[in-house]
């Protein structure tokens, strides 16, 4: 069997990584959920993807449709659900939310990210 990034396509891992799946997401909202002690996707190499992927996003004016979550975790998703947050503000488009989706782009703003 393959490695495992290469387990459906063979030598994918070096063609195409997460910034590129995300560029064809884009303007989409899209969110890197990184678990800081993953043992197979760190949360480095989600910072590494995220930075790769946000010009994509901002050059279609979308540049508050991306999301970098990093949380203390392995491999699993956020307990704290901020993801999920982030994808029913964007998918409902509502003022429900508007709140909790300015903090989290606040939030990035002051981490630089």
């Amino acid at each position: 069997m393959a490695a495992f990034s290469d387990w459906k396509w063979q030598n994918s891992g070096y063609l195409f990584d997460e910034a590129e799946i995300a560029a064809l997401i884009s303007p989409r909202a899209v969110c890197f959920d990184a678990g800081d002690r993953d043992e197979l996707f760190g949360s480095g190499m989600s910072k590494k993807e995220y930075a790769a992927a946000k010009p994509f996003f901002e050059a279609q004016g979308a540049g508050d449709r991306i999301m970098l979550k990093c949380f203390d975790g392995g491999h699993e998703l956020d307990p704290a659900d901020d993801c999920m947050d982030f994808f029913f503000h964007h998918l409902t488009n509502t003022s429900a939310d508007t709140a909790a989706a300015d903090t989290y782009n606040t939030q990035r703003k002051d981490e630089g990210t």
